[in-house]
C-alpha cells in the first residue's frame, strides 16, 4: 500500500487506520505499507522500516524506534514535536553546552568515556521534561527557561522556550497554568538522556554482541580460522583449554586486520567517517561500526580482528564473566 490514506480527512483516516490494522490481524499476512505519516507508521506497524535518501536507517518495532532511535535522523523524524538537540562535549563529569551544564552520573560517564575530547549530542524527547515539582529530585536535572509560547491542546501543553542556543519543546500536563514570558523551573529526566556521535550522527550506545569461540591455549577459533590473544587473555582463559566460551564485544570493538577471521558484509551504511557494517558467517549476524577508509561492499569478505583490550568472555552454562569465576 502506498499513502492509501493521504486523501482523507482525519476523522476517516483514523477509522480506515482502525479497519486496516483489523484487516491486516485477520489476514495474519504481511503488509509493506509506505507512509511519511509517522502517526500511521507507528499505531499501524509491527515493525518500522525508517528510510533516508534511499538507505535504511533502522528496522525495528515501534517501541525501538522511538525509544532507542539509531542515528539523529531516526530520532528528529519520528515524534512529535521532534527529540530536542544539544551539541556538546564533556567537561570532568559534566556535559556542557552554551550555557547548559548537566552532571552526568556514573553509567553515563562510563559510555562517554572516549568522548572527552570529541563533540557529541544530547537529545531529550518532549515529554521527559517535567514542571512537577515531585520530579525536582537530585537523580534528574534542573533549567531555569522563560517561556515564549503555549500550545494547549486538551489533556497537555507543548511550551516551547530557548536554551543554550536552542529553541526547544516541552510536553508538560496541564494541572500547572502556564503563561507566555513566565520564567519556570523544569525537570529533565536524566535516564532519559541520549547521546549520539555527532560527526557519524550514530547513537553512542554500551550494548554488547556475542560470538561463541573455542579456546585452543594460544588463541580463539571461530569456523577454523584464529586469532592469537595477548598473554594476559591468556592466562584468564587458561581453564578453558580445548572449550567453547562466549567472546562478548561491542559495536565499535571490531577492527580490519589481515590477521583476523573472514566474515561477508551482509549490510552497510556510511555515516559520514564511520560505517555500520553487518558481517554473516551465514548463520548469525553482528552489526559494528568500522571506522577506517575502507568501502565495504555487501557480499565482500574481509578480515577482522577485535579490539581485545575491551572485550570480555563468558562461561557458555553459567554465562558469568569469566575472570570473575577465575578470581
Amino acid at each position: 500500500m502506498d499513502e492509501p490514506l493521504s486523501n482523507l480527512d482525519a476523522k476517516l483516516r483514523d477509522g480506515t487506520r482502525k479497519e486496516i490494522v483489523k484487516l491486516h490481524r485477520n489476514l495474519q499476512a504481511t503488509i509493506v505499507y509506505v507512509t511519511h505519516d509517522q502517526i500511521e507508521a507507528m499505531t499501524m506497524a509491527t515493525r518500522i522500516v525508517v528510510m533516508n535518501e534511499g538507505y535504511i536507517q533502522q528496522v525495528g518495532t515501534p517501541s525501538q524506534v522511538y525509544n532507542e532511535p539509531a542515528n539523529l535522523f531516526v530520532a528528529g523524524f519520528m515524534g512529535m514535536p521532534p527529540m530536542n538537540f544539544f551539541i556538546g562535549r564533556i567537561e570532568g563529569k559534566n556535559f556542557v553546552s552554551d550555557d547548559l551544564n548537566l552532571t552526568l552520573n556514573d553509567k553515563q560517564l562510563e559510555l562517554l568515556a572516549t568522548y572527552k575530547d570529541r563533540p557529541l549530542t544530547l537529545g531529550i524527547r518532549p515529554e521527559y521534561f517535567s514542571s512537577d515539582l515531585k520530579h525536582r529530585v537530585d537523580k534528574n536535572w534542573l533549567v531555569d527557561v522563560k517561556v515564549n509560547m503555549v500550545e494547549y491542546s486538551g489533556s497537555s501543553q507543548i511550551v516551547t522556550f530557548e536554551l543554550s542556543g536552542q529553541t526547544i519543546n516541552a510536553k508538560l500536563n496541564t494541572r500547572d497554568s502556564i503563561e507566555m514570558d513566565d520564567v519556570i523551573t523544569l525537570a529533565i529526566k536524566r535516564e532519559a538522556a541520549l547521546f549520539f556521535d555527532t560527526q557519524s550522527t550514530l547513537r553512542i550506545v554500551d550494548t554488547y554482541q556475542s560470538m561463541q569461540v573455542k579456546f585452543d591455549g594460544e588463541g580463539i577459533i571461530f569456523n577454523e580460522q584464529k586469532v592469537t590473544l595477548p598473554k594476559n587473555l591468556v592466562q584468564t582463559l587458561k581453564l578453558y583449554k580445548d572449550k567453547v566460551v562466549s567472546l562478548n564485544f561491542r559495536l565499535e570493538d571490531m577492527v580490519q586486520d589481515p590477521n583476523g577471521i573472514e566474515l561477508t558484509v551482509f549490510d552497510a551504511i556510511p555515516f559520514g567517517d564511520i560505517q555500520q557494517v553487518v558481517f554473516t558467517d551465514g548463520i548469525s549476524k553482528w552489526t559494528v561500526r568500522m571506522q577506517d577508509d575502507i568501502s565495504y561492499i555487501v557480499g565482500n569478505r574481509y578480515a577482522i580482528n577485535f579490539n581485545l583490550k575491551d572485550v570480555y568472555f563468558t562461561d557458555i552454562e553459567t554465562k558469568q564473566h569469566i575472570k570473575e569465576l577465575i578470581q
